[in-house]
Parts: C-alpha cells; structure tokens; sequence
C-alpha cells in the first residue's frame, strides 16, 4: 500500500510539472515580440468582451505602437534580414493588422469577426488559445 501512495505521488509530480507549463514561445521568437503579441491579444480581448471601450482600446494600441516603433522599424519593408516567412515577421504582421484596426476600434458586428480572426491568427502564431 505504501508503495502505491508512493507511485501515484511520484505520477501526480511528474504530471503537475510537465502537463502545467503553459503556451510554450514559438522557436525562434524574439521575446520581445512574444511579449508584445500577448500584450495586443489582450488589449483585443478586452475589447471583444466589452471590458475596455473604443476609446481605451485606441490609447492602448496607439501607445504599443508608439513605444515599439523602432524596434517594429526592423520588420517593415522586409530588409535583408527579414524573411517573410520568418517567425518574428509573421507575429509583427499580426500584430501590425490588429494595431491598425484597434487604433480605430468601433463596434460593430463585421468588425468583431475581423478582429477575431487576426486575434486568433496571432494567438496561434505564439502558441496561446484561440477564443
């Protein structure tokens, strides 16, 4: 008896450990940009769910935007080193479509579907949940 309290907590650690460690960041990610993409679907997320209005939305894309600008500098244009089918590009084109129609968020039901399709676009760019 011992010994099978011993297994199933040795199963259940093992379990807990592995099984818990959440969305892990795509290879080759820059942690910058994983950050800033979980920032963005969060601002959105608050939006869809009508926790944050137009007009909060748009300071807080505006300001990611703004705070970010020379570092997004390094994905416009697709420059020497930036591969359109690089990883960090991909996210920073989610993130720039989000951005721009946060920036004018109003409410309405074709945009919602717009938002959430880039939103679940960019979640599983960074391995996080589709909503």
């Amino acid at each position: 008896m011992k010994n099978l309290i011993k297994f199933l907590v040795i199963v259940l650690c093992i379990s807990t450990l592995t099984g818990c460690s959440g969305p892990k960041k795509p290879k080759g990610l820059e942690d910058k940009l994983y950050e800033i993409a979980k920032e963005v679907i969060q601002i959105t997320d608050d939006y869809l769910d009508r926790i944050a209005t137009a007009q909060e939305t748009q300071e807080k894309s505006i300001a990611i935007s703004s705070n970010n600008y020379n570092y997004f500098q390094l994905f416009i244009g697709g420059g020497d080193d930036v591969s359109k089918k690089d990883i960090n590009y991909l996210v920073y084109d989610q993130i720039a479509k989000l951005i721009n129609i946060l920036k004018v968020a109003y409410s309405t039901i074709l945009e919602d579907k717009v938002l959430l399709k880039y939103r679940n676009d960019l979640a599983e760019l960074i391995n996080e949940k589709k909503k």
